[in-house]
């Protein structure tokens, strides 16, 4: 009898770990945002960097790299934080994979929040770190804005979402603007 709730035990042990597996897989699978990176023609010649001065930069390009194993049709959002921790402005965009925007015919989608239909996005696939991606950039501008008017220089924090979700679906980006 011993030996038989002994082997129970062990199975609901093992159970429960494959389970538990599986959730972490779940989380896995649940961000797909790779990498959140920045980038200015201006200063880099688009290279990827942390560090950008608001007097040289009239916009930054703000990337979004997803495994290309990403699929469907999402909204997009990054939503772009002050050095002081507060919501400065949430960008966001209708993405589709090469796949299904084509087989679908998307042009264009109606986001809430947004008065007229924003131009659907297919990502690129590019090379990053020695592995493939989908990337799609969208442009922050920072010249001329309340970052200059008001002096908002700092380190700023930079989260993506995918479908209206308060999780980021991947790390947050964190960049610098000085003068």
């Amino acid at each position: 009898m011993r030996n038989i709730v002994t082997t129970l035990l062990i199975i609901g042990a093992l159970a429960l770990a494959v389970a538990g597996a599986a959730i972490e897989d779940d989380k896995v699978m649940a961000k797909p945002c790779a990498y959140v990176l920045a980038s200015s023609p201006e200063e880099n010649t688009n290279a990827y960097a942390s560090k950008f001065s608001a007097s040289r930069t009239v916009d930054l390009t703000l990337s979004v790299l997803l495994p290309t194993t990403f699929t469907g049709e999402h909204r997009l959002a990054l939503r772009v934080y002050t050095p002081n921790g507060s919501l400065y402005q949430e960008l966001a965009v209708p993405v589709a994979s090469p796949g299904t925007a084509k087989a679908h015919g998307l042009q264009t989608r109606t986001l809430p929040g947004y008065p007229r239909a924003k131009k659907v996005v297919i990502p690129q696939e590019v090379s990053y770190l020695n592995q493939r991606f989908y990337r799609v950039d969208i442009p922050f501008p920072v010249g001329g804005t309340l970052i200059t008017s008001n002096g908002l220089y700092g380190k700023w924090r930079i989260t993506a979402h995918l479908d209206g979700a308060d999780d980021a679906c991947g790390a947050a980006a964190q960049i610098v603007i000085t003068e």
